[in-house]
Parts: structure tokens; sequence; C-alpha cells
């Protein structure tokens, strides 16, 4: 809570030159005691009359707060304060949740199935930190039945795979998904994303288009044909996990 408090504080402070009435608003609503009895401010002053205070049970907080955010000093940089061992445990931590939760998006598994993840590196270190707080995290974003974290996992048929630096996430997929059914699905989208590809490269290779539209076209025409390369490179890897080859 404490933690929370001060990360809104902060972030309150940045805030008000862009959003001065709302911020004041919030900052007045926050915990103003000590003692976690809420009602007085840092200077005595009595609470505002009829508002709630939902964090008022909040024991301690990060400095004296002035009565008002507009008095309130601006945020400085504590270095003393970065750890880079934290945060590079929760970069890690991140990229593995987000891999799995990208997996089940793009294969379509219903949210309410669970799956298994098998999870690979020869890090030692990188597998005491998922072993010790992967499973805190992961059950809050998704479903899992089991969590298996070791230096070598044989990969399972008809599993989906993502890679983070050292790390390799399978997914075994047989039994969660109709693999027959999810084929047909991504090859339907694959052959849509070619032939949209196609459209846009013939477009941009016009002599006559590129002379005569405006530049703000042209630049969108570019960034379109950069989304649709991204999605059918996606597409092909997704199929070649369940056993397609797309070559």
């Amino acid at each position: 809570q404490y933690m929370v408090s001060a990360i809104l504080e902060g972030t309150l402070r940045l805030l008000h030159p862009f959003m001065p009435f709302i911020t004041e608003e919030i900052w007045q609503r926050l915990p103003i005691s000590l003692d976690g009895q809420g009602g007085k401010g840092a200077r005595g002053r009595e609470g505002k009359a009829g508002v709630s205070r939902p964090f008022a049970s909040l024991k301690g907080r990060p400095e004296n707060r002035a009565e008002s955010i507009v008095i309130a000093p601006w945020p400085e940089y504590q270095p003393e304060k970065v750890n880079d061992d934290i945060e590079k445990t929760m970069q890690l931590l991140m990229d593995v949740i987000d891999n799995v939760r990208s997996i089940l998006g793009e294969m379509n598994v219903p949210s309410s199935r669970e799956v298994e993840v098998l999870i690979q590196t020869p890090d030692k270190k990188e597998r005491e930190i998922l072993t010790a707080h992967l499973s805190d995290y992961i059950n809050a974003f998704t479903r899992t039945s089991k969590i298996d974290i070791a230096a070598h996992h044989d990969k399972p048929d008809a599993a989906a795979v993502a890679v983070v630096g050292n790390v390799e996430i399978y997914i075994p997929l047989l039994g969660i998904i109709d693999i027959e059914k999810e084929k047909s699905r991504l090859t339907r989208r694959l052959e849509k994303a070619a032939k949209d590809l196609a459209g846009i490269e013939k477009t941009l290779s016009n002599k006559d288009f590129i002379a005569k539209a405006p530049e703000k076209i042209i630049q969108q025409r570019r960034e379109r044909k950069a989304e649709l390369e991204a999605e059918k490179t996606r597409l092909e890897k997704n199929l070649e996990m369940l056993g397609v080859n797309c070559t």
C-alpha cells in the first residue's frame, strides 16, 4: 500500500500541469495521516468535509504531503532507489507472461481452458526467478494447469513456441483446441493477408501512383505494407507450429 501511494503521488504531480483540476481533486482524497486514521493533513488540517477517504487505513506515507498539489514539490530522481536486479526480474516475468498470452490469443485458445506451460532456460538464475515468482503473476492473467520450468524440455507435438532471450516457452495444444479447425482458420487469414499485401505492393510499384499521390497517402500505404508483412510472418509461424509447411 505504501508503494502504491508513493507511485500515485508522484504520478499526480507529473500530471498536474496538464490536468490541474482532477489531480487536485484526487490529491485531496489521498490518505493524509501518518497514523493511518485519516482526517488530518500534514499541517493538522481537517480533511475535506463530506469527502470519503478510500485509503484512510494506509499506514505511513512517503513524506509530509502539501495541503495542495499546487505547492507540492516536483518529483525528484532518486538514483539510490534504482535496483537493476529487480527491474530485470520484473522484465523477465512480464516478457514470459506477455508471450504466453500472445500465444493463447493467436491460437484462439478459449480463456476458460487451462493450459500447460513448459519453460526451459539454461540460465540457473532465470530458472530460480521463474520458479519463485512466475506462478504468482501468470495466474492473474491466464489459467494454467501446470507450469514446468527446467533446463531442457523435449518439444511436444503440436505445441506453440515462443522465445524470450535464453527462455523457450512451449504450450501443448493437443486437446486444447481443434487443430484442424485452427489450421483452416489461420490458412484463410494467411491467404487474405497475402492477397492484400500483393495489392499494396502492386500499388507501390506503380510509378504514376508514386509521382501523383500525396506523400501522406504513400506513407500510409507503406505503413500498411509493413503491417501486412508482419501479419503474414506471424501467421506462417503459427501454422508451422501446427505442422503446416508454409514454404
